[in-house]
């Protein structure tokens, strides 16, 4: 999964890019905050669980205070 978000960031830096030369492009759906958690190992199993029932497409779990923000992108 980590490997999966980081290629997702490297792909998003290299479209953001390119996107200055390129025709418009329809955007991606923007990641809207879902939950926050105490801890990493929760805010992942919430993400995988609602990525693998198809409840979203991604997600991320960016360090915040008070713990880690799951952060979804729905279809």
């Amino acid at each position: 999964m980590r490997i999966r978000r980081a290629l997702t960031g490297i792909a998003l830096g290299g479209a953001l890019a390119l996107g200055a030369s390129a025709a418009p492009a329809q955007a991606a759906d923007p990641y809207v905050i879902y939950g926050t958690y105490s801890n990493y190992a929760q805010c992942e199993d919430v993400g995988s669980t609602g990525e693998f029932h198809g409840r979203w497409i991604s997600w991320m779990c960016p360090r915040v205070s008070g713990g880690y923000q799951l952060w979804v992108q729905y279809r």
